[in-house]
């Protein structure tokens, strides 16, 4: 017996903390109750007496613990109702999202093309002593010795993006496609002919590279390219003031990002890099933390998607550009949102009709009560048991309402006819209407919130309009 009440007392706790709102609304019921039941059994003038005030006592204890017991089980229900969704529709987990990562590859990050210039140069080392009187010997030895210089003059970049969405277990993940396309023209400013040694570094971590091609002043190097790591490699001779003119195409996929590293410090000149997002409107933008903000965002022609681009010339920064594409939608992230709600309105439902029923003076069964609350709690689970299958999320839904409307109108005329117009449409509101509050996005909770005081200002019109009634002098009937 403690550990049971332990357990009731522990939930009405974690309840309160919760969602006090709603607490105070479900005690604010009970106590209706409660005084429905006491007043309706209170002892009379021809009834005096402790026992029969105690009988009074205990009988309406007894119906406001129903009325919590039904708001509680159908609270419990809901719950349960959201949590198994949840297990079987879009639950991410770190186990998947190494495997698609394993697969399809990691978040795309590309650095930029490094230029390193060398010559080689005789110089002569003079080698040990024999003998403290020996004459000087000297070596020539080649020696490599860089020669700085900043010789990328211009880059264009122009990248395309396309999402595909790709689902492991439960769950979506975000993952795209991407076709590639660099070029950079190369100078040599200094006064004697160099080698010039190319670094192309890929992204770390990718599982496919597709159509990859290095071309110099147009000629194929790909028989020349060396491979270290992560890195593409090659090298060529220049004369003072010769440029070359370097394109890397490539095809690729990640996850998640998509991100261009300035590869060191040094100035930027002539800078362009064009990223076409042809899924992602411009109100589904985020960018990657320390990313350099766009210099020109604008729709593509069909505006379903986004174009983003970067100029900087004269620029010093080692930040990158890039976009932090969308998430992946879920499946049923619609039925998620709505059984989100569903156990407010639930308990609103059943608030708002015991605290109208019986301030109305209609006398309302706890019977009925829980009726209406397994009808309410059957739309929910006709929800998400047929929102899988071909009715979709509409038909789902549209079956459920239709179960619970009957199954409460039925409660609501039984046995003994019609409680009233004001049950009737406090059942439709929060069967039909409650419902898809959740769906926009954005504005559910301010939705809901809305709702939760519509309802506090129903229940003091009725009683706004029960105090009235009372007051009313003999022999006046009401209109």
């Amino acid at each position: 017996m403690k550990e049971l009440l332990d357990l009731i007392l522990s939930r009405a706790h974690n309840w309160a903390a919760a969602a006090p709102w709603i607490a105070a609304l479900m005690a604010f019921g009970a106590i209706v109750v409660f005084w429905a039941a006491f007043t309706r059994r209170r002892p009379t003038e021809a009834r005096p007496g402790f026992w029969p005030w105690l009988q009074a006592v205990l009988e309406a204890s007894v119906a406001a613990g129903l009325f919590m017991a039904i708001l509680w089980g159908v609270r419990l229900q809901l719950n349960h109702v959201e949590r198994s969704f949840r297990r079987e529709h879009g639950r991410i987990t770190e186990a998947n999202l190494r495997s698609v990562r394993s697969i399809w590859g990691r978040p795309h990050v590309q650095q930029g093309l490094e230029v390193d210039h060398t010559v080689v140069v005789s110089v002569q080392e003079e080698l040990p002593r024999r003998y403290p009187d020996e004459p000087p010997r000297f070596i020539t030895k080649q020696v490599t010795r860089d020669i700085e210089q900043n010789s990328i003059i211009k880059t264009r970049g122009t990248v395309t993006i396309a999402m595909n969405y790709r689902r492991k277990g439960s769950a979506n993940y975000t993952c795209f496609e991407d076709e590639c396309d660099f070029l950079y023209e190369v100078k040599n400013f200094a006064d004697c002919e160099t080698t010039a040694n190319f670094r192309f570094p890929m992204s770390f971590g990718q599982s496919l590279f597709l159509d990859f091609q290095v071309s110099v002043d147009g000629e194929d190097y790909s028989n020349r390219l060396s491979f270290r790591g992560n890195d593409v490699c090659w090298s060529m001779p220049m004369v003072p003031e010769q440029q070359a003119r370097v394109e890397v195409r490539y095809r690729s996929r990640g996850m998640e990002t998509w991100y261009y590293q300035i590869s060191k410090a040094e100035e930027i000149r002539d800078f362009r890099l064009s990223m076409n997002l042809p899924d992602v409107a411009q109100d589904r933008l985020n960018y990657p933390e320390g990313c350099l903000t766009p210099t020109e965002i604008k729709p593509t022609a069909d505006r379903r998607g986004t174009v983003l681009t970067w100029a900087l010339d004269r620029a010093i920064t080692t930040r990158g550009m890039g976009v932090d594409l969308p998430d992946a939608p879920q499946p049923g992230n619609l039925v998620a949102r709505v059984l989100q709600y569903a156990w407010r309105g639930g308990m609103l439902l059943l608030v708002g009709l015991v605290v109208s029923v019986l301030n109305t003076g209609i006398r309302a069964g706890l019977l009925r009560l829980g009726v209406i609350g397994g009808a309410y709690c059957a739309e929910f689970m006709l929800l998400a048991a047929l929102s899988d299958f071909r009715p979709g999320f509409v038909g789902a839904l549209a079956i459920g309402v239709s179960v619970a409307l009957l199954l409460s109108l039925l409660a609501l005329r039984w046995p003994a006819g019609a409680w009233g117009i004001a049950p009737a449409c406090v059942v439709g509101f929060f069967v039909l209407v409650y419902p898809l509050l959740a769906l926009p996005h954005t504005l559910a909770a301010a939705l809901v919130a809305v709702a939760d005081i519509g309802l506090v200002v129903y229940l003091a019109g009725v009683y706004v309009y029960r105090g009235c009634r009372r007051r009313m002098p003999e022999g006046i009937t009401e209109v």
